[in-house]
């Protein structure tokens, strides 16, 4: 049961030996049709709130309402699933298995013995079983009858907190005694497994809960930018959330990195790979690194807002996105340990050492007498001057799938007019960045545009604008507003906006 496949039979015999005759009694005392499943329901509302993914597009409503959904779900925690079958299991005469493994990337061989297929007995309350492996196990919790008279099968499933961070398949066995072959049934689409923070057992267990939704759950970051005297902070839009950025990591995980499955459950090996994968002039990876002043092929790094925009573009294209710097890397890679639960934040560090020769060391240049001499190793005329803030104000009582009305407005402090720019909204729930053209704002004029937002989720959210020109740029501004439910959700995916 080694391979690149995905396995379908359990290597081991499904009951304890026992006489023929009593078995034969056994059928003939409890005349059933063999035990058959319709479908497989992944129970994803239950499973989101519980293992805090619900707010992964692929665990979303409209994911669900276009059949593209794909449960995930978090290691070293047990997730439910219904077996929607014809009849209820007679623990005697039925023996039901279930066969996990890691979906393979790029042809990597997956095996028991590496721990990326796992074999369970569904155990039932009269007929509990030892764990073929102690830290996977598959129980029956209840069975009931729906509506339409077919049998609920409640199992719950319980994965190691050393699993291998990846996608998976599921396959179930059944066997009835007295029947010659095996009833197979797989999963439609594998899902995913992902490091658990909450899990005291998972190497990423983080102690702290406001930590936990500060460096794991929140979607939006703060950058600090300047120097060690006047520093101030810009929002980031992490969006690990949003559509296709699950499956990137895991492609630049496995595909670019050459991170082996059995090696993806270890947060060292996978922390290390994505910070090679992020900068392509190293490994190949995302985003090119660039530290002049000529971007005119690509963006300009202080252009960015967030990473979802880049790592879509990488998607997309399968080529490096054009042009990023430090604090872009460190962007980029907050989102990628954030979509696999690795609890992830950014530091700015300022007036740092510089090792310029690749020496590993940090040299301290001195005169004849002793004295220290100033290296200069870069030099750049400079100088600054007060940037205003992009002012946000939310009106009214904003809730989940109703549209608020937001007012954004800056001053230009330019004594000429600014041409062309562009104002960037990067909110909670918002699939991609929304860019609002703004034709011209007036020397030393003021500048207001109302746009429209319909929120997806309750609780607080974050929004930022950054205004972009030839003449001025990197003029931001953010607000926090708390956003109050409703009986329906949604996904935030149109936005309108007027000025």
């Amino acid at each position: 049961m080694e391979g690149t496949g995905v396995p379908h039979a359990l290597p081991f015999a499904f009951w304890q030996p026992q006489d023929q005759n009593d078995a034969e009694n056994e059928i003939e005392d409890n005349m059933q049709p063999e035990l058959m499943i319709e479908r497989i329901d992944t129970c994803l509302e239950e499973n989101g709130v519980n293992h805090r993914t619900e707010r992964f597009e692929s665990m979303s409503a409209s994911a669900i309402k276009t059949g593209s959904s794909q449960l995930v779900v978090r290691r070293g925690q047990e997730f439910q699933l219904k077996l929607i079958c014809n009849r209820p299991i007679n623990p005697i005469t039925d023996a039901v298995s279930l066969v996990l493994a890691v979906d393979p990337i790029a042809g990597e061989w997956i095996s028991h013995g590496h721990g990326t297929v796992v074999y369970m007995l569904l155990q039932t309350g009269d007929h509990l079983e030892e764990d073929h492996d102690c830290d996977w196990c598959a129980k029956l919790l209840s069975t009931t009858v729906n509506e339409d008279n077919a049998t609920e099968l409640l199992v719950a499933v319980n994965t190691s907190p050393n699993a291998s961070v990846s996608k998976w398949t599921l396959t179930i066995n059944i066997k009835s005694r007295g029947s010659e072959e095996s009833h197979i049934y797989q999963m439609d689409k594998p899902f995913y497994l992902l490091f658990n923070p909450w899990c005291e057992e998972d190497p990423v267990y983080l102690e702290n809960e406001d930590q936990r939704q500060e460096y794991v759950l929140e979607d939006m970051t703060m950058i600090w930018k300047g120097n060690e005297r006047s520093f101030r902070g810009r929002k980031w839009k992490v969006g690990q959330y949003e559509k296709n950025i699950l499956d990137l990591t895991f492609s630049l995980l496995g595909d670019v990195a050459r991170v082996s499955a059995t090696y993806r459950g270890n947060p060292i090996r996978v922390c290390r790979a994505l910070s090679g994968v992020v900068n392509s002039n190293d490994d190949y990876g995302v985003v090119v690194g660039k530290w002049n002043q000529d971007y005119d092929d690509g963006t300009a790094p202080s252009a960015w807002t967030g990473s979802v925009k880049i790592l879509q573009e990488y998607f997309e294209t399968q080529s490096p996105v054009r042009y990023g710097q430090c604090w872009v890397f460190a962007g980029v890679l907050t989102t990628l340990c954030r979509a696999l639960g690795i609890p992830c934040r950014i530091i700015t560090n300022f007036l740092s050492a510089h090792d310029t020769e690749a020496s590993l060391t940090v040299d301290i240049y001195m005169d004849e007498e002793g004295n220290g001499v100033d290296y200069e190793y870069f030099s750049q005329e400079d100088y600054s001057l007060r940037k205003p803030d992009v002012q946000l104000q939310i009106s009214g009582a904003p809730v989940v799938q109703s549209t608020v009305k937001v007012t954004a407005s800056f001053h230009n402090p330019l004594p000429i007019p600014i041409n062309g720019g562009t104002l960037q909204i990067e909110c909670s729930g918002l699939a991609k960045t929304l860019t609002i053209p703004i034709v011209s704002v007036a020397a030393s004029g003021e500048c207001v545009v109302v746009f429209m937002i319909s929120p997806s989720f309750k609780g607080n959210n974050k929004l930022s604008a950054k205004f972009q020109s030839n003449e001025l740029s990197d003029i931001e501004g953010y607000v926090d507003f708390e956003v109050e439910d409703r009986e329906e959700d949604t996904n935030l995916n149109e936005v309108l906006f007027f000025s």
